[in-house]
């Protein structure tokens, strides 16, 4: 899981944000958060703001990462690095960019981040803390000369002089020793790059979810039940589910141990039909799943991708989780984040929104909710609900965010369209 993620001169952020998932709050203590390597670690955070406050900059940050991460080992000699500086000051526009993720491999938790400007990887480190205890694996900077030097740590084993020497200045060490098989540093690659992600695409997720529902119809997974019986609370109407595939020859059968990659990786094509009642306990009026609603369609998409996340503890981060949902399967697909009979895995969505209707302390505690506002320069500001020290037990957090209480919300003039019209 995800403990942290910070970033510094990236886009609209220019001094370093941090968005902390260990739970603070007494509140988010239980089913909001997971105990992993002694901490408990939030399962949802949820991040508003104005439009164009920054909000989803913060998403393309972490894009940004593992988009460096996962390709900088094939990058040919000079090509630029997909960072984007903060524009709006003469100093930050010629300095890298900063970001750093921690988090949890069986336990254990793991610091692992760089800087990098367009041109080459300035700084990169990578700690490792056993029973609480720090291990610097390697870090790596520019010397006075301009020249990128790296230190290793004692802890870690395998060759290593050799990998660096095959280190282009656009490239990242954990990305190459990945790519050559060193076993202790492709372990921790593959935990980032195969359980941390984006969200899939409404197509992707589509496939995802289809997938499961006909693997549980041949036998081969328990997943369609859970799909329906969701299908079935949110009141869509819908009382039954039926899926064929189109084409076997598209059809790939999951892996024993499906990686993120493998798992949305498109599958089908499927043709699934909803049922619209009963009669004699049997579905009558059949309909093909593509004539259901946009929300319906959506929500479905999305059941895949969650069922899977918490079987496999993906951490999932997602723009606008809300569009086109109605807020009440919003709040479902949340408790359904929530809810886990077995606290050894599970999902973690990191997601933003508009939709105040979530502002409810019996869903996310105050450590979950986070807000991002634009101050004089133009940077960006990311901030907890939990700073706030004197929001009361039950507050009405919707009404108070709304009014203005906690910032982060626009500051709109009074205008009309009479100009507009003749």
């Amino acid at each position: 899981m995800l403990a942290e993620f910070r970033v510094s001169n990236f886009r609209s952020f220019k001094d370093e944000q941090v968005l902390n998932l260990v739970a603070t709050c007494r509140e988010s203590m239980n089913g909001n958060s997971r105990q992993v390597g002694g901490y408990h670690v939030l399962k949802t955070a949820a991040i508003y703001g104005a439009n164009a406050s920054g909000k989803s900059n913060l998403i393309k940050a972490l894009s940004c990462m593992l988009d460096i991460l996962k390709n900088s080992a094939g990058y040919k000699p000079g090509a630029k690095l997909p960072v984007e500086p903060f524009l709006f000051d003469e100093q930050t526009r010629k300095q890298p960019s900063s970001f750093e993720a921690t988090f949890f491999i069986d336990d254990v938790r793991h610091q692992y981040g760089f800087s990098a400007s367009r041109e080459k990887i300035h700084d990169e480190w990578l700690l490792v803390y056993p029973d609480g205890n720090r291990q610097t694996w390697f870090e790596r900077w520019i010397d006075d000369d301009g020249q990128s030097q790296i230190r290793f740590g004692s802890f870690l084993k395998g060759a290593k002089a050799s990998l660096w020497s095959k280190v282009k200045d656009n490239s990242l060490f954990l990305s190459v020793a990945a790519q050559w098989n060193h076993k202790q540093l492709s372990d921790i690659y593959k935990r980032i790059d195969l359980n941390i992600g984006l969200f899939p695409d409404f197509k992707t997720a589509r496939w995802l979810t289809d997938k499961l529902l006909f693997d549980s119809k041949q036998g081969r997974a328990k997943t369609g039940e859970a799909l329906l019986s969701i299908i079935q609370e949110v009141d869509v109407g819908i009382t039954g589910l039926d899926i064929e595939q189109v084409s076997e020859n598209h059809v790939r059968t999951p892996d024993d141990h499906p990686t993120l990659d493998s798992l949305l990786r498109p599958h089908g094509p499927y043709s699934v039909t909803a049922y619209h009642g009963t009669q004699a306990g049997q579905p009558i009026c059949p309909l093909s799943f593509d004539e259901e609603s946009e929300g319906t369609r959506r929500f479905y998409s999305y059941l895949g991708p969650l069922l899977q996340s918490k079987v496999f503890a993906f951490t999932f981060f997602k723009d606008e989780l809300e569009s086109s949902l109605h807020p009440l399967l919003t709040r479902r697909l949340l408790e359904a984040v929530k809810a886990s009979k077995d606290e050894r895995v599970g999902a973690q969505l990191i997601f933003t929104t508009h939709d105040t209707t979530l502002l409810d302390p019996e869903l996310l505690g105050r450590d979950q909710i986070w807000f991002t506002e634009k101050g004089p320069d133009g940077a960006t500001q990311l901030y907890s609900l939990a700073d706030y020290k004197e929001i009361r037990k039950g507050e009405a957090m919707q009404k108070r965010y709304l009014a203005g209480r906690y910032g982060a919300i626009p500051i709109i003039e009074r205008f009309d369209l009479s100009g507009a019209t003749k």
